[in-house]
């Protein structure tokens, strides 16, 4: 936002009556490079660290100690990197799979054969899609 501010509160507008939309949805941006000695600075500070020693609040750098450090932290963060690699590689081969949907040039089979997905799910693409 380029204002210097550390928060930015968005409230939705009706343009054509310039009133607030009152649905209670707000956005509230936060400048992470504003890390001065706030609370909220401190915690961008932390965001940001590497290095849990370094890190102003102590639960945050515990909580980030284990999962860099202590055996069973580190699995589980491993297995988690791991599910965010594998829930993105399906979705890669979902997009590819509805680009040579459109394209139209391959039966739903060669679709499904091509992608390695279930030959339900390259249907159910299509259906949700409605190529």
């Amino acid at each position: 936002m380029k204002a210097g501010f550390p928060l930015y509160h968005i409230n939705r507008v009706v343009e054509e009556t310039g009133k607030y939309f009152e649905d209670a949805s707000h956005i509230i941006y936060v400048n992470s490079q504003i890390q001065d000695e706030t609370n909220l600075g401190r915690l961008m500070h932390d965001f940001t660290c590497t290095d849990p020693s370094d890190m102003y609040y102590k639960i945050l750098a515990n909580r980030v100690r284990y999962f860099k450090s202590d055996e069973k932290g580190v699995k589980i963060m491993c297995r988690m990197l791991e599910e965010m690699r594998d829930e993105t590689a399906l979705e890669t081969t979902r997009e590819f799979a509805l680009r040579l949907l459109i394209r139209g040039k391959d039966t739903l089979e060669e679709i499904a054969e091509i992608t390695k997905l279930p030959l339900t799910e390259i249907n159910q693409l299509k259906e949700t899609k409605q190529i």
